[in-house]
C-alpha cells in the first residue's frame, strides 16, 4: 500500500534548530495534499485509474499464492513463494506455466490467473502482492538523508513522494550549537530527465498553495537537492537565530535585523564572523558601527555571524 505522503509548511525564513525536526520532517505530518509545479502538467488519468495504480514491469517482484493448492502452501516462515518478472516480462507460475505481467496491474493479472487455474480449482481464490519495485526507479541525491534509487511504486508518484521515501531533507546537516548551518536549497530542486535539467522551487510552491498540481516522476529521472548557494548563518544572542538566504552586499548590521536584532543580554562588542578558508574567526564590535565610528562590516555567502552572551 502506498505510505501516506504529506505536505510541509515551512516558515519565510529558514531558521530552525537541529534538534527539532526539519521542515520537510514537519510537513510529513501536516498533509495529504502533494504539491509540485505548475511547468510540468499531470497525465490524464486513464478511467478506473487512481493514484494508486501500477503497471508491472522487468524486475518487480510478486507473492503469488492460490488457496487449496499445495504448490502454493509453505513449508515455514522462511519459505516465500516469489516470482520474478524476467526480461520478457513473464512470469513462471506452478501449473499454469508462462503468464505475463508486464504492463499489467495486479488486478489484471489476478483476473488472469483465475481463468487459468479453473482447471484445477472450482472457484480459484488467488492473490498477487508486489513484494519489490524494481522496474521504475529514479534516482536522488544531494542533501536528502538517504541517497540512491528510489521505487516508483505508482504511475503517479510524485516529487515530494520520492523526497519522502528518500527520508526527507537531509538530518546530515553540520550545526553549531543545535542551528542547521547550510541548509537544503528547495528554491533550486533539479530534476534530470532525457538530458534536460527542470528546475523546481518546492520553497515558493509551499507559500502559494493555490495549485495542487504535483510534479510526476517518470522512470529514469534523477533528483538532485544542492545546498543554498549564497547563505550565511546568524547565532548566539539574537532573536531568531538560523541560516538565511542572501544577496550580495549583506552587511552584519542587515543580518542582525534578519535575525530578530540582538537579545538583551548580547554582547554588542564581541560578535565573531566565522569565514570559510580563514583560520581565525573576524572580530566585531558592533557597539562601533552603531555609533559610527566603524564602517559597517560586509558579510560573504557562508559566513557564520556568532553573538557573544553575557
Amino acid at each position: 500500500m502506498l505510505k501516506l505522503i504529506v505536505i510541509f509548511c515551512i516558515s519565510c525564513t529558514l531558521s530552525h534548530s537541529a534538534a527539532k525536526p526539519s521542515a520537510f520532517q514537519q510537513a510529513l505530518n501536516k498533509s495529504k495534499k502533494k504539491w509540485g509545479t505548475k511547468f510540468h502538467k499531470v497525465e490524464t488519468v486513464k478511467k478506473g485509474e487512481d493514484n494508486t495504480t501500477y503497471y508491472m514491469g522487468t524486475g518487480d517482484v510478486l507473492e503469488i499464492t492460490v488457496l487449496s493448492l499445495k504448490e502454493f502452501q509453505r513449508k515455514g516462515l522462511g519459505d516465500e513463494l516469489e516470482f520474478y518478472v524476467n526480461e520478457d516480462g513473464n512470469v513462471n507460475v506452478p501449473l499454469v506455466g508462462i503468464v505475463k505481467a508486464e504492463g499489467k496491474t495486479v488486478s489484471d493479472l489476478i483476473l488472469v490467473l483465475k481463468k487459468k487455474f479453473k482447471k484445477y480449482v472450482t472457484n480459484p481464490q488467488v492473490s498477487v502482492f508486489i513484494k519489490e519495485y524494481r522496474s521504475k526507479k529514479v534516482y536522488v541525491l544531494g542533501k536528502v538523508y538517504n541517497n540512491g534509487w528510489i521505487p516508483l511504486r505508482h504511475e503517479y508518484t510524485s516529487l515530494f513522494e520520492v523526497l519522502a521515501e528518500a527520508g526527507g531533507f537531509s538530518a546530515k546537516i553540520p550545526s553549531i550549537e543545535g542551528i542547521a548551518l547550510n541548509e537544503p536549497d528547495m528554491r533550486h530542486v533539479y530534476v534530470i530527465r532525457n538530458k534536460k535539467k527542470h528546475i523546481v522551487n518546492l520553497y515558493d510552491r509551499l507559500i502559494d498553495q493555490g495549485d495542487d498540481e504535483p510534479f510526476i516522476m517518470l522512470s529514469g529521472d534523477k533528483v538532485f537537492v544542492p545546498e543554498p548557494v549564497k547563505t550565511v548563518s546568524i547565532l548566539g544572542g539574537v532573536r531568531k537565530a538560523g541560516s538565511f538566504q542572501i544577496k550580495s552586499g549583506l552587511t552584519l548590521l542587515q543580518a542582525i535585523a534578519l535575525a530578530g536584532s540582538f537579545l538583551e543580554d548580547a554582547r554588542r562588542d564581541q560578535v565573531k564572523i566565522i569565514r570559510r578558508n580563514q583560520k581565525q574567526a573576524i572580530r566585531v564590535n558592533a557597539v562601533k558601527i552603531f555609533e559610527g565610528k566603524e564602517k559597517d562590516f560586509a558579510l560573504k555567502a557562508g559566513d557564520v555571524v556568532y553573538v557573544a552572551e553575557w
